[in-house]
């Protein structure tokens, strides 16, 4: 992480979520199949900018254009990680309000 980051909470965000997702051996979660680099990285910041948007901090355009260069105008799994806790966040956020 750069030392001047001005989204350096981006950069926080993307990397627990590796963690949390199961993209490294430290996680206790995993994925039923392997996933390619790609989808990793585009799940990771799909979490970094769930949190920016629900926190209200700056950054989700950067975020989107980063998850669209990983893409490459693909799409996410609906199985992936980050696809199922965002749905489990507007379950969720539903219930709140």
């Amino acid at each position: 992480m750069r030392q001047h980051d001005p989204l350096k909470h981006k950069t926080r965000f993307h990397e627990m979520a590796h963690v949390v997702l199961g993209h490294t051996a430290v996680a206790d979660m995993h994925d039923d199949e392997a996933l390619t680099r790609q989808i990793e990285e585009a799940e990771a910041e799909g979490v970094a900018y769930l949190l920016c948007a629900l926190l209200d901090l700056p950054g989700q355009a950067e975020i989107r254009f980063y998850i669209q260069r990983w893409l490459r105008g693909g799409t996410l799994p609906e199985k992936s990680g980050s696809c199922q806790a965002s749905c489990r966040m507007r379950s969720s956020n539903q219930a709140a309000f």
